[in-house]
């Protein structure tokens, strides 16, 4: 994206400005432009403006939705903060409104889920914290079968309020954590010993459900704060129908390159009997730490 001397972004020809121009009138996008400008500043503010552009050239989110998150981004209590502001949005009384805003994408097979073990049992299984002991000794339920599907019914998968990060069956062959971390970019897993559950079920089991997979998009992924929107990626250029993205995985340059696919739906709860739907398997723990990754290389890299 082009960027002045001075730091701020050239909004003349983004695709920002682009699509604004069909939408809004000249009144409005001054005061837009204004917050536009304040991330021009900073390989993290500029991750930002990426997004946008990249949402700006695609359909995967609902008009409705995208127009009226950035009108009631410019109301006058608005923090100066370009970032707090996000935040407001996100976590203020409409904040259902911007709840999963990606359009409907077609899905077929299964469809994966991978999170932290203890993050897993805090959310799907509920059993008492207890260390790393603990942790261990529910790894080894997974791998021998007496914790399964059926350990979720009566809990959810996903959290209240977030969306849930699902990819498709190509790691279900990855055998360690390490490798399944750097492949989705999960900084999470910041320590050796890290250890992370995949839960496959079907998206047929969805449809039945009523829960639609959707494309996911910067509204969702700002969810965990905006600074962490390069996450995910998209295909740059325009497309007439919504897709699911890319995780950016770890790369040795710290640059990032495309990883698998992503997409998002609503936690849900497991019923009983529902159990069955799920296959849950435990990956080995990370040996290393993640590759670190440069917020400069990845402004550099035009594919993520």
């Amino acid at each position: 994206m082009p960027v002045s001397s001075r730091g701020k972004s050239d909004t003349s020809e983004s695709p920002f400005r682009s699509f604004w121009d069909t939408v809004l009138n000249e009144r409005f996008w001054f005061t837009l432009s204004a917050w536009y400008d304040s991330f021009g500043m900073g390989d993290d503010a500029r991750l930002v403006q990426r997004s946008l552009h990249r949402e700006c050239q695609r359909s995967d989110i609902e008009l409705e939705k995208w127009t009226e998150f950035f009108r009631e981004l410019m109301s006058p209590e608005a923090p100066a903060d370009p970032f707090h502001a996000i935040e407001r949005v996100l976590s203020g009384p409409r904040k259902a409104r911007y709840f999963l805003p990606g359009k409907i994408i077609a899905w077929f097979g299964d469809v994966c889920h991978y999170a932290r073990i203890d993050r897993f049992n805090e959310q799907s299984l509920r059993f008492p914290i207890g260390g790393d002991t603990l942790l261990g000794k529910i790894a080894d339920a997974i791998e021998h079968g007496s914790i399964s599907g059926s350990s979720m019914e009566g809990n959810s998968i996903g959290v209240a309020d977030r969306p849930l990060w699902i990819t498709d069956i190509t790691l279900t062959e990855e055998a360690t954590s390490d490798v399944a971390r750097n492949r989705l970019g999960l900084r999470s897993l910041n320590q050796p010993g890290n250890r992370l559950v995949e839960v496959r079920y079907r998206a047929a089991y969805l449809q039945q459900k009523g829960v639609q997979i959707k494309a996911p998009t910067v509204l969702d992924a700002w969810h965990d704060g905006p600074r962490r929107s390069w996450i995910f990626t998209k295909r740059p250029g325009t497309a007439s129908e919504p897709e699911p993205g890319r995780t950016v995985a770890f790369s040795g340059d710290g640059r990032g390159i495309p990883g698998v696919i992503e997409g998002v739906h609503a936690p849900l709860l497991v019923l009983p009997t529902e159990g069955s739907n799920f296959a849950l398997r435990v990956l080995r723990p990370t040996a290393e730490l993640p590759p670190e990754q440069s917020l400069a290389g990845l402004l550099e890299n035009d594919l993520v």
